[in-house]
Formats: structure tokens, sequence, C-alpha cells
């Protein structure tokens, strides 16, 4: 999953479930700490070089 330890997973088609994530990040500082923590760290193992590389790989193989 991308997000990995940065953030919360909810389901982005449903209010509710979005509005219980962002109030468990308020409510918690701790956990809000964790995560702002954990961002820069999750950032860094994406780069667009590699999503350009992986893509050029799929488009290769399905035009063989």
């Amino acid at each position: 999953e991308v997000v990995g330890d940065a953030g919360i997973l909810c389901d982005p088609h449903e209010p509710a479930s979005i509005a219980v994530a962002i109030t468990k990040v308020l409510a918690d500082v701790s956990l809000y700490q964790t995560i702002r923590g954990n961002t820069l760290a999750q950032a860094k193992k994406f780069s667009w070089q590699e999503t350009a590389s992986r893509t050029m790989e799929v488009y290769k193989s399905v035009t063989k």
C-alpha cells in the first residue's frame, strides 16, 4: 500500500469513513506526530523516475 505507516486508510467513497479518519488524527496527538514523522520516509520510497520506468515496462510488455 502506498500509504504505509504515513496515514490512515479509509473508504474514499464514504464521507463517514473519511470523517472518522480525520477525527482520529485530530484527536490523538501521538498518532498525528507518528504519521507526520513517517511521511517523508514513505515519500522517499517513490520517484517519478521509477514510475516512468515501470510504466514503460508495462507498455513494452503489451506491445510485443
